[in-house]
């Protein structure tokens, strides 16, 4: 039985054996795994300044109604509240019902942001807008088709919607208007699509703008949104032939129960990596977030024009109290890594001749050599 027991030890080893060398002839990629907190430079907060325009949604005399063709809309004012009422009749393309001001005077060199609190009807569409003039009267508009705030679903409660005017300035034209621009105009709008027909309302009950700044971040301040900043050498860190992998970032955060946030990293105005959305955690504070490249979609509210590398720390809803940086770590790796890749057959099929061998035939035939010998042996020596 000695010899059988040395057999089985030696098919286990040889098995073993192949497990490793398959293991290493698989096609391994150069990778770079770098620690951000060594690149530390400073940490930015943005909050909300003083306030540059309001309304108080008490009477219509700055306000103005414009509906389409075939379209009737109707404004009253109750409660320091617009509210906007709009019947869409059957049609084959798009209608829509606007209500607009032309009383706004706000510099874009106090970088405003523009917060307001809308309820709309579910199921129909609607968006706001803004726009301006550059010196010389030359006009510009401070919102773009693909804009979150556009085309929006109504969800029947109120929302709160945040726009950040210089930045959506430059995401419609390319470039930021020049100093000494002026928001001059504000847009809302109801929008049926073909063959939508019925009553439908938007409430604006909140609508303010302010002037936003930017600061060295000191713990317990409120802000909307944080700027992690990279010194020069990181960009050194790792081989210009590698590319983005993933961001790990591991922090304390708190803030208002409401708080929603996302992680973006950005290098100057180009983002090359974001986060999905977290919440403000009841009881724990600390939070893991994973940056991918392959999830970028959107610009972030928060961001710097230096250029420079910086991850940011964005509040969508609430305002952040509280943060601590515990992790940061980046992992490069030598080809780029798309969310869905072409794949090699030949290399597939390789793969999963080996995953089959070694995670089902190779233990069941084990198995079944140890109850062979096993058996062999209680034949052979029979029972106690």
């Amino acid at each position: 039985m000695k010899i059988r027991y040395q057999a089985v030890v030696l098919v286990i080893v040889l098995l073993a054996s192949l497990v490793l060398v398959l293991r290493g002839s698989v096609p391994q990629k150069n990778a770079t795994e770098i620690d951000g907190t060594s690149y530390l430079e400073s940490i930015d907060s943005n909050s909300l300044g003083s306030l540059l325009w309001s309304n108080n949604l008490t009477g219509q005399t700055s306000w103005q109604m414009s509906s389409d063709n075939g379209t009737y809309g109707h404004l009253t004012f109750s409660n320091n509240s617009l509210n906007l009422t709009a019947f869409f009749a059957s049609a084959s393309q798009e209608q829509a019902v606007s209500i607009y001001s032309r009383s706004l005077n706000v510099s874009i060199n106090n970088n405003p942001i523009a917060l307001s609190t809308v309820e709309v009807s579910k199921g129909i569409h609607y968006g706001i807008r803004f726009s301006g003039v550059e010196p010389g009267n030359i006009p510009f508009n401070a919102w773009y088709e693909s804009s979150p705030l556009q085309h929006r679903l109504g969800q029947g409660t109120n929302e709160n919607l945040t726009a950040n005017l210089p930045l959506d300035s430059y995401l419609a034209s390319g470039q930021f208007p020049p100093q000494n621009s002026t928001i001059t105009t504000i847009k809302l709008y109801l929008e049926a699509t073909p063959g939508q027909t019925g009553s439908f309302t938007l409430i604006l009950s909140h609508i303010t703008i302010q002037a936003s700044q930017q600061e060295p971040y000191v713990e317990g301040s409120t802000s909307n949104g944080l700027l992690i900043h990279l010194n020069n050498r990181f960009a050194e860190a790792h081989s210009s032939n590698q590319s983005l992998f993933q961001v790990y970032v591991g922090y304390r955060i708190s803030g208002t129960a409401d708080l929603q946030y996302r992680l973006y990293l950005s290098d100057g105005l180009f983002t090359q990596a974001e986060g999905y959305i977290y919440h403000q955690k009841a009881v724990v504070d600390y939070e893991i977030s994973v940056l991918y490249p392959w999830l970028v979609h959107d610009f972030p509210l928060v961001y710097s024009e230096a250029n420079d590398s910086y991850i940011s720390v964005v509040a969508l809803q609430g305002s952040i109290s509280y943060f601590s940086l515990d992790t940061l770590h980046f992992d490069y790796l030598s080809q780029s890594i798309t969310e869905s890749a072409n794949v090699d057959q030949n290399s597939a099929q390789d793969l999963f001749a080996y995953y089959i061998v070694f995670l089902f035939i190779t233990p069941v035939t084990m198995s079944l050599l140890f109850e062979r010998v096993f058996r062999n042996e209680q034949e052979t020596t029979g029972p106690p």
